[in-house]
């Protein structure tokens, strides 16, 4: 064979031709092959999802973070760049979850992304860079002006909140440090605290010393939540690190909640042994309080831990001199209790 002779290579048309036969996922090696035909693919295979992830071809490039050809295809006019997968998660999305920083700024210099869009958790890109405390991918999403900081998720979290659950302070730096450049630093407090509250739920108590120390003029025995006190949020929770750094600033530990639940009967309902222990020990806690559980019943701290079968709880109280009074609304089967049936001591009121 002639050295000379030209290697033969097949039309682009033809290429096109075979390309348009393959799934996303059969479709992907092909590109990597040839990535020419990248900006030349038409529209419908940039819509062709794969059957089981609702994924195209673009959701897998980000995907394995193949940042050169991302920027081939930003140049095809038929690309979709927003389209979501089966968990509505977009091709942006996708690459900040992996960690691929160079797909992302690749998909973010198109002007055509919209790097807002959210999942069906309600989370953008910059809420999954914050959970996962991903500092160079936040600067690299807050570098588009449309990102916003104050999206919120299924459960109302913003991103700021996302990076305070999980404890992640450098990332708070980073989203106070923008809040505070955006807006005016009594909005920038207001998202502090809303995380605040949040890193205390969760019991991250890094992050909740470090937002407790940008607002020192904070009254932590106001109301949040439904008139509820931070004490007692974090007594429901069990979050025992955060209560003994709130009895040490001298909260209210018997504020009650809207129905009368104090922190202590809340903790002992939920068998939040530890809290207990602290709560106990603290000392000038109402024992007998009695709270009122719209959906369970009515009764002293003592008593709901009985009912919910917390024995260390109810052990602990009673040491204490805890008197055990109450009342059934509703079994644990969900029926109401009828007068009958808590006729006896048991499903009624009890005894100390």
């Amino acid at each position: 064979m002639d050295s000379t002779a030209r290697k033969a290579t097949l039309p682009i048309e033809l290429l096109l031709i075979c390309a348009q036969q393959l799934s996303p996922r059969d479709l992907l090696p092909f590109l990597q092959a040839l990535p020419r035909l990248t900006s030349l693919l038409p529209q419908r295979i940039w819509q062709s999802r794969d059957t089981e992830t609702g994924q195209t071809i673009l959701h897998l490039l980000a995907l394995e973070g193949l940042a050169e050809l991302l920027l081939i295809a930003l140049q095809n006019t038929n690309i979709t760049l927003n389209q979501r997968d089966s968990k509505g998660r977009t091709a942006l999305t996708l690459a900040v979850i992996n960690s691929h920083e160079a797909a992302v700024r690749a998909i973010l210099s198109d002007i055509r992304t919209a790097p807002d869009t959210r999942d069906q958790h309600g989370r953008s890109a910059l809420s999954y860079a914050a959970l996962s405390g991903q500092v160079p991918m936040l600067k690299i999403l807050m570098s588009r002006e449309d990102v916003s900081l104050e999206t919120r998720d299924a459960w109302g979290q913003t991103p700021l909140q996302n990076a305070a659950a999980n404890g992640h302070l450098d990332a708070m730096r980073v989203l106070l440090s923008r809040l505070e450049e955006a807006v005016d630093s009594k909005h920038r407090d207001a998202c502090a605290k809303l995380a605040l509250y949040t890193a205390a739920v969760c019991d991250r108590v890094e992050a909740f010393l470090f937002l407790l120390g940008l607002l020192p003029g904070i009254d932590l025995d106001d109301c949040y939540n439904g008139a509820r006190t931070l004490l007692w949020v974090v007594a429901l929770s069990g979050s025992d690190g955060v209560v003994r750094i709130l009895l040490d600033r001298g909260v209210d530990v018997n504020a009650c909640s809207s129905t009368g639940q104090s922190p202590l009967s809340i903790a002992a309902g939920r068998g939040n042994e530890r809290v207990v222990k602290l709560l106990l020990d603290y000392g000038g806690v109402d024992l007998d309080s009695q709270m009122d559980d719209h959906a369970y019943g009515w009764g002293t701290a003592l008593w709901h831990a009985e009912v919910n079968g917390h024995e260390a709880v109810a052990r602990l109280i009673r040491e204490r001199g805890g008197v055990s009074k109450g009342r059934l609304y509703y079994r644990h089967s969900g029926s109401p209790v009828t007068e009958s049936s808590s006729s006896d001591g048991s499903d009624g009121e009890g005894g100390a």
